[in-house]
């Protein structure tokens, strides 16, 4: 018996929807984050600078929340 298999075409449009579908700027806004934290750990604990550790993460914050403000949410024109 054969079996059909999905058109090409098809397959393509279903990749390019998933692709559409990322939210970009939130996942480099969780990026960031992710980095700062990370930075913020050893500056921290290796050179115990609480204050380096805290300006990192209020770095970070402040340009995580201009970017994401900049922007305007999904499905809005």
């Amino acid at each position: 018996m054969p079996i059909r298999l999905p058109d090409k075409h098809r397959s393509e449009a279903k990749t390019i929807e998933r692709i559409d579908s990322i939210d970009w700027l939130t996942l480099w806004a969780m990026s960031v984050g992710v980095s700062a934290i990370i930075m913020a750990s050893v500056v921290d604990f290796v050179a115990e600078d609480r204050l380096g550790a805290a300006l990192i993460l209020i770095g970070a914050a402040a340009i995580m929340a201009v970017a994401l403000r900049a922007t305007k949410p999904r499905g809005h024109s």
